[in-house]
Parts: structure tokens; sequence; C-alpha cells
């Protein structure tokens, strides 16, 4: 009995990560096309525009999210009713940011778009923490098939403008699971009192994160040119493609570790086979992106050192997991702290010293993801031994 029960358990579980697989390979696969496509079609320095007003955007909605993405993973997980206050907050920080947007940039799209996507962190949060893969699946199809029609038929319309409108929108079937949750659930503040130390930790990671992933675009194009943050920007969209294994992994082993499952060897495999892939596109690139995108001439060389990455990228993923598992998001914050530090100082430094060259930012990225590992393989280990 013990025995069939075990069999059971595993095919649920194997079908829970086959879901989450399926829907990321496919959104990432839609997504990557889109973004190349549209490379191709506004060229390099449009591209580069483009990235900067997301970047801006990104910043916002963060800010908005007060780290409730992890938090509710975390706690919808635990079935604490936490997260209807933080849903709660995180909407009406995220109407007044859009509102002084508006004000401020004068572009009704970019409000439109932060306040979407501040929709679709905290629904895809919850529902991966309740594990239902089912419909992550169906509305991460549906809001890439409509970022795609969307995005590029306002394009042809307004322009980026039109682009970025198109983005906030396919966001908005996630606002269902939202008024779902807050309908459902009593707003109740005083909970977040007994969590607030955990719920900082991810406030300050997420912002950290935030400035991993954004702080370049807004340093590169000003201070460098919108032509090198376009190549740049595509580059880091290949990569985006090449993490999806890890990405999987960690959103199926991030409930799993909560309730003590590591997964390793799952875990291994990811990082085993990200090493693999950054093999394959160092030796192939040269040969494949000439052909189809002639008008970034710094791609191949940007995306060559920028691949070496995807190792401790993969790695990061897998010790994160298990960290925010324990609410140990102090350690995670600290290694991305020290992963913008690194990555700041040393953009500075080899965009003098090697002249603007895009092959120097990519270098200074992949050394501040590997300090970052170094860092949280170190601090989980001593975990482990205390």
């Amino acid at each position: 009995m013990r025995y069939w029960e075990k069999i059971r358990k595993s095919v649920v579980e194997l079908r829970g990560l086959a879901l989450i697989g399926f829907a990321d390979i496919i959104s990432n696969v839609i997504s990557g096309l889109f973004w190349l496509y549209l490379a191709s079609l506004i060229g390099d320095e449009s591209y580069g525009k483009l990235s900067y007003s997301l970047a801006l955007c990104g910043i916002a909605s963060t800010i908005s999210l007060i780290g409730a993405s992890n938090t509710i993973t975390i706690y919808a997980a635990k079935r604490n009713d936490v997260i209807s206050s933080l849903y709660f907050i995180s909407l009406i920080i995220g109407v007044i940011v859009s509102i002084i947007l508006f004000v401020v940039v004068g572009s009704y799209e970019i409000s439109v778009y932060v306040l979407s996507s501040i929709i679709f962190g905290l629904a895809v949060a919850e529902i991966l923490g309740k594990k239902l893969y089912k419909e992550y699946l169906l509305l991460a199809i549906l809001q890439k098939v409509l970022m795609i029609f969307l995005s590029i038929g306002l394009y042809f319309v307004f322009g980026i403008n039109g682009t970025i409108l198109g983005l906030g929108i396919s966001f908005l079937p996630y606002s269902a699971i939202a008024f779902r949750t807050l309908n459902g659930m009593k707003i109740q503040f005083h909970i977040l009192r007994e969590h607030v130390g955990f719920i900082m930790n991810n406030y300050i990671m997420s912002l950290s994160g935030l400035l991993n992933s954004s702080i370049d675009k807004l340093i590169i194009g000003p201070l460098f040119s919108f032509v090198l943050l376009g190549n740049y920007q595509l580059a880091l969209q290949f990569l985006v493609i090449f993490q999806t294994l890890p990405i999987v992994t960690y959103k199926y082993t991030i409930s799993h570790d909560v309730e003590g499952k590591s997964n390793w060897k799952l875990k291994k495999i990811s990082i085993f086979i990200s090493t693999g892939i950054a093999i394959t596109v160092i030796i192939l690139s040269p040969i494949i992106i000439p052909v189809f995108f002639p008008k970034f001439g710094n791609l191949v060389s940007l995306l060559q050192i920028l691949s070496i990455s995807l190792i401790p990228i993969a790695i990061n993923y897998s010790l994160t997991s298990g960290l925010l598992a324990k609410e140990k998001s102090r350690i995670i914050l600290i290694g991305t702290i020290l992963f913008f530090t690194t990555y700041i100082i040393l953009l500075y430094i080899f965009g003098k010293v090697l002249n603007q060259n895009a092959d120097g930012i990519a270098l200074a990225y992949v050394i501040s993801m590997s300090t970052q590992t170094l860092f949280l393989t170190i601090a989980n280990k001593m975990l482990k031994k205390d």
C-alpha cells in the first residue's frame, strides 16, 4: 500500500513540474520570439529606448509590490491569510504610483503597464504558492498570446508607447485572481505585524533585485548610448530564454522546499543542463546571430560572454528556493546587494577603461553574478553547519 501511495505522490509531483515547465517553455518561446521580432522590426536604438522605458516601469511596479511576490508564495503555501492584506496594500500603492507617473511622465501607457504588472506579480505568486499549476498554465499562455497581438498591433498605431500599452493590457486576465482573493478573504492588517521582518527583508530584496535588473539600463542608455543598450538588452533577452529550466525548477521546488522536500537531484540536473546550454551558445552564436540580426553589431560577443552567467544563475535559483523556504531572506538580500554593488562598480570601471566596449559590460555582469553565487554557496553551507 505504501509503495503505491509513493508512486501516486511521485506522479502528482511530476504532473505539477510538467505543467509549470510546459507553461514556462511555451511562454518563454512566445515571449522570446516576440522580443526578437520586435528588435528586428524597430532597430537597436529604438529597442534601447524601449528597454529604458520598461526599466522605469519595473522600478515603479517593484516599489508598489512591497516584496509581496515571494512573501505571498511562501504564505500561500502555508495557507496564511496575510496574502489578502498584501494584495490590498500593494494595489493601493500601485494606484498612487501610477497616478504620479502619469502626472510626471505624461504617459497613460506607462501607468497602465505598471498597475497591470503589479496585479500580474501578485496573482502569479499566489497561484504558485497554492500549487494551482493548471491555472498557471492557462493564464500564462493567454497572457503571451494577448501580448503578441496587442503589442505589435498597437505599435503600428502609437509606436513604442503602443507596445508598452499592449504589454500592460495583456496582464489584465490575472485581475480575476486578485478579485477572487480580495473578495474571499478579510483584510487583517494586524497579521502583518507578526511577519513584518520577513516581509521587509523580501521588500528590500525585491528592490535590490530590481536595481540588478534595471539600473544597468538606466546607466548604459544615457551614459554610453541607446544603440549599445539595444544590443545589450537583446543579448539579455536571449539569456532570459536560456534561463527557462532554472526558473521552472525554482517555481516548482520553492513550495516543496517549504514542506521540507529539497529536490536537490532535480536542481543538479538544472545546473548541468544550463552548463551545456552555455557551451552551445558560445559555439553557435557567431554562426547564427549575424544571419538573423545583422543590424546588431555587438550582439555576438555580448551573448557569448553573458551565456557564461547561466551557470551561476542556475545555482542561485537552486539555493534561493531553499533559503526562502526557511525564511532566510536576509541572506538572499545580502547576496543581491553584493551583486548590485559589484556590477555597478565594474560597469563603470570597464565602461571607462575599455572605452564603452560592449564586452566590458557583459564581463561585469558575469563576474558580479559569480560573486553572488559564491556568497550564497558559502552562506548555505554555514547555515547547514549551524
